[in-house]
């Protein structure tokens, strides 16, 4: 079924692609660097070898970044096929675009209503959604209530990261870890993705970094003290080296000194700075080739590192370090005055289709030349290989300064390095999730700040919920044998 494609496939993706492929029902789950986007991919390629037109299947993700994403890291992956078949060639020119779950289902705002329902389903044979790790229980219920009867549904996420902020844990549900292994049914239509194949051997830091993610999953109680822990105790912020896993324990009076240690590390630089100077113009909606590469390196210099938080509110919070990450711009930058200044990073808060602007992207500001000598704030986002560059007054208030983000903003994004700071005290959403969820956003690097303590209780706390779905199918199936 997967000849000429299986030759690129492990035995644990292989059997992803054809539980994928074939079954009513897929669930398949990887971390980073498992192959989940190959793995889809692959799926897209044996369908239309199957007959299959792709104009049947819709793709989807829960917001527009990862819907957005999905489409780059799909046609990244059949561009780079190094032999295509004629099957390929086909696919490669009629991909099927991914859309929001909510525009998948034509979610009305105005009516709070879908257009799509069980009295008018998707017209899609085949929905395969990725990112579901940020599915919650309502949509669920609202994308099959959508789907034809003898329609399929593949799902693909990460099963161990931050489960939606609304209801339920759909993709957890359905996959659970080892102490409770799903039966046998269920074990039929599922696949968990294990190897990471983004690590090299003589990447020492990555390695550190998927040593902790696993452990951490495991609910070590020895994550710190066992002989076999990457993470590397700092005794203060100076002999910080953002390499592999390092942990800096401190009060939060300590946090300023380690801000400006991770700015001077992972963001001031003479050339950086040199960047964030300069005032560029557009053309006709576009930059100059010159102002582009600058323009593109200053978003892949921003987009090397990022400050992750548990939550937004207090001192240890996104909004209060984005404050202070700020305020110690204008100090470098004296020149300057303002909310927001070019050169600092930035988040949009929500979806914004008329500028093709999803909540979560992140850009740069950077100075743009007006008429008569004056200049402009503009936030500069990548679209691919191209940017779009947005007035700020266009944008209002959908953007917001992003030095710092929290960890359920995070989901779906990768970095070079992450700083996860804990907060001041315990709480109930510091969990294994999303101590997991921050550690694996770093490809190379991750340091953690705060308590050892906060961290081990962390560790230990699973966020429980129970939702009953992967039951209920189970009970679904016992009614209607062989369905």
């Amino acid at each position: 079924m997967i000849a000429g494609i299986a030759a690129v496939l492990s035995d644990e993706q292989r059997r992803a692609v054809e539980i994928g492929a074939v079954s009513r029902l897929a669930i398949i789950s990887g971390g980073p660097g498992t192959g989940k986007t190959s793995i889809i991919a692959a799926i897209l390629r044996v369908l239309v070898r199957m007959g299959i037109d792709p104009a049947a299947v819709a793709l989807a993700a829960p917001t527009g970044k990862a819907a957005y994403r999905m489409n780059e890291s799909i046609r990244n992956t059949m561009s780079s096929i190094a032999n295509p078949a004629a099957e390929d060639s086909t696919l490669a020119t009629t991909i099927p675009a991914a859309s929001t779950i909510h525009r998948l289902l034509g979610y009305s705002s105005t009516r709070r209503s879908f257009a799509h329902h069980r009295g008018n389903p998707l017209d899609a044979s085949i929905v395969i959604v990725d990112e579901t790790s940020m599915l919650d229980l309502m949509l669920m219920d609202h994308l099959t209530a959508a789907l034809r009867p003898q329609a399929r549904l593949v799902i693909v996420g990460d099963a161990d990261q931050l489960p939606s902020v609304a209801a339920g844990a759909v993709l957890r549900d359905l996959m659970p870890g080892e102490a409770t292994a799903p039966s046998t049914a269920m074990a039929e239509m599922s696949a968990r993705l294990t190897e990471n194949y983004r690590v090299k051997a003589e990447d020492i830091g990555g390695a550190a970094v998927a040593m902790i993610a696993r452990q951490i999953n495991e609910g070590r109680a020895d994550l710190l003290s066992a002989a076999d822990s990457p993470v590397v105790r700092r005794a203060s912020v100076a002999e910080i080296t953002f390499s592999g896993v390092e942990l800096v324990g401190g009060a939060s009076e300590s946090l300023p000194d380690f801000l400006t240690h991770f700015a001077r590390a992972q963001i001031d630089s003479e050339d950086y700075t040199s960047m964030a100077a300069r005032t560029y113009a557009l053309a006709d909606g576009a930059f100059s080739a010159e102002d582009s590469a600058t323009v593109a390196r200053m978003l892949a210099h921003l987009a090397r590192a990022r400050i992750l938080c548990v939550t937004r509110i207090g001192r240890c919070g996104a909004d209060a370090i984005n404050a202070r990450m700020h305020r110690a711009a204008l100090g470098r930058t004296p020149a300057e005055r303002g909310a927001m200044i070019a050169g600092e990073p930035v988040i949009v808060l929500r979806n914004d289709y008329d500028h093709m602007l999803f909540n979560g992207d992140q850009g740069v500001l950077v100075n743009l030349a007006e008429r008569g000598g004056r200049r402009s704030l503009a936030a500069v986002f990548a679209r691919g290989a191209e940017l779009s560059a947005f007035r700020i007054e266009m944008l209002s208030d959908a953007i917001d300064l992003c030095y710092a983000m929290t960890v359920y903003k995070a989901q779906g994004s990768e970095f070079e390095c992450v700083a996860l700071i804990l907060p001041e005290r315990d709480m109930p959403l510091l969990s294994r999730e999303t101590i997991y969820t921050a550690v694996s956003r770093g490809r190379r690097s991750c340091v953690i700040f705060g308590g050892e303590g906060l961290l081990e209780r962390a560790v230990a706390r699973r966020s429980e919920r129970f939702s009953g779905l992967a039951q209920a199918i189970e009970q679904r199936r016992a009614a209607k044998p062989g369905g």
